[in-house]
């Protein structure tokens, strides 16, 4: 998987495309080991599902609900507004 995100992204910078990531769900704790220390932005919105499933996630606990989707909107926006936007000049 770690690969085939830097090839995804190596395609993307030979066209002058900004490639960023973001996970929104990391219950299995394996997103630092594929997007860490790569070539591109990328950030961490995960971690709210971890602590208080029943708070965050619907009944099944396998779809976020309102509250977490307002979170991760607010997290990616956030991100977007510090440390994406800047980079593309606006």
């Amino acid at each position: 998987t770690r690969r085939v995100v830097a090839d995804i992204a190596a395609f993307a910078k030979q066209r002058g495309v900004l490639f960023a990531a973001v996970t929104l769900d990391d219950r299995g704790g394996g997103a630092a080991a594929v997007f860490e220390g790569q070539d591109f932005p990328y950030h961490d919105c995960s971690g709210l599902e971890r602590t208080t499933p029943g708070e965050y996630l619907l009944k099944e606990g396998s779809h976020p609900n309102a509250k977490l989707h307002r979170h991760l909107a607010e997290c990616i926006a956030a991100w977007l507004d510090s440390d994406i936007l800047p980079r593309l000049g606006n």
